[in-house]
């Protein structure tokens, strides 16, 4: 009998090693990499999906902290760990009562500009560089306030504008950080049938059937279920901990996916929130840079003359994107995490950069200031891009910050009063 129970136990011990030793192999193949030497950001590469705080399910599987929002598209609930009671992460409250003396920078756009304001933040880098750079602003205090959100563009940037300068925010610059939404979202509308001015479809429908649709919700769960398990395994100690939970992650993610993208077009008679069916021809025959040129410069347009009526500078900065060929080159790592050729929108984020970039010199001999920071990480040999959508890692975030603060300084410098009182 204990010989028996031993021979057991031998074989059981056999089996574990001998599945840790095949998960070794499996991430070798996978990664190129031993397991154990990988960092956890390495080990989950490839997941994309902002599986973070500024777009979480409140306490993991409850409703996505995102709520349908009648102005904005979405918001997230005040209740979630960090947001304000308008639903934007921030420490301070909207409208922020600022001093007559200090100096405020509301920053707009997708979530490529929530993360700019993040990492000054954590960093204070960004103050400190206009500080630094900006004589006028040495010795006053400036305050960097978070008006952006994942999957924001126009028309909701347009909106939290208007919104909060009704509401009496006071701003004294209002930059606007924007790119990969602004030209893939209009085209994605068109794919649905559903107005290209509207809020990206693929968020506000999902969103908004989460009021009347079971199955969605069901899907969608099941979506961001896999997500946390796939970034759960980057902290396993052991290799075959990971392999279970990447595996089974997928699993859920990809079934959810598949299931939520067999809907097809927008039911307007399923759903209790209304949403502009298009009006335009048929998707296949629009010619898109065409029309993005005009929504572009509209969109652009109306955001500098809101800012005029707030009595604010107003720059747009046009963010870097890794599917914009500016002669930089890639590390190995980021050909592998950072690029999906299979992506259905590249020809419209592509055409869509040509056409911001063509349009900002008629924009600038207009008075408006638009900065390209296309080539902000051309010099940089490191990893900057994270994932296969738009967003960077620490060395991205740091140089994109210090790129955006330096020339932000530069179109103040000599430019600025005393105060939004004395203006």
């Amino acid at each position: 009998m204990r010989k028996a129970v031993f021979g057991a136990l031998i074989a059981f011990i056999s089996t574990l090693v001998s599945f840790e030793v095949l998960s070794v192999g499996y991430f070798l193949v996978l990664k190129g990499g031993f397991y154990y030497s990988h960092s956890e950001s390495e080990k989950v590469d490839g997941l994309t999906g902002n599986v973070n705080a500024t777009n979480d399910f409140n306490s993991r599987f409850g409703l996505p902290g995102l709520r349908v929002h009648p102005l904005l598209g979405w918001a997230s609930a005040s209740i979630a760990p960090g947001y304000n009671t308008e639903g934007f992460y921030s420490p301070v409250d909207y409208p922020y009562s600022a001093g007559d003396d200090a100096f405020v920078i509301g920053v707009f756009g997708e979530s490529v500009a929530f993360n700019f304001w993040a990492w000054n933040a954590r960093t204070g880098s960004v103050i400190a560089d206009i500080k630094a750079k900006v004589p006028e602003l040495a010795d006053r205090e400036i305050i960097l306030l978070n008006f952006s959100k994942e999957g924001y563009r126009s028309p909701q940037i347009q909106n939290a504008l208007s919104y909060f300068m009704l509401s009496g925010q006071r701003y004294d610059l209002v930059l606007h950080i924007a790119g990969h939404n602004e030209a893939t979202g209009p085209w994605a509308n068109l794919q649905q049938g559903v107005n290209p001015a509207f809020p990206t479809t693929s968020l506000i429908t999902t969103f908004s059937e989460l009021t009347s649709s079971n199955r969605v919700r069901r899907e969608l769960i099941s979506v961001y279920r896999g997500k946390y398990m796939r970034a759960d395994a980057g902290s396993c100690t052991l290799a075959s901990c990971w392999l279970v939970l990447e595996t089974y992650g997928r699993i859920l993610e990809s079934a959810g996916t598949e299931k939520l993208s067999q809907t097809g077009g927008y039911d307007q008679s399923s759903n209790v929130i209304f949403v502009p069916t298009n009006t335009m021809a048929a998707p296949g025959t629009v010619d898109y840079s065409r029309y993005f040129q005009g929504f572009w410069t509209r969109a652009v347009r109306s955001m500098k003359a809101l800012a005029d009526v707030a009595g604010s500078r107003y720059i747009y900065v046009i963010q870097p994107n890794q599917y914009i060929n500016t002669g930089r080159t890639f590390t190995e790592e980021e050909q592998k995490i950072a690029f999906d050729p299979k992506r259905a929108d590249l020809d419209a984020l592509q055409s869509g950069y040509r056409v911001m970039l063509d349009e900002a010199e008629h924009l600038r001999g207009e008075g408006i200031d638009i900065i390209s920071a296309l080539h902000a990480f051309d010099d940089l040999p490191q990893t900057v891009y994270r994932d296969t959508c738009c967003h960077f890692n620490d060395a991205g975030e740091a140089a994109f910050a210090s790129f955006v603060a330096d020339h932000v300084a530069t179109a103040l410098r000599g430019t600025i009063g005393k105060g939004a009182v004395d203006q």
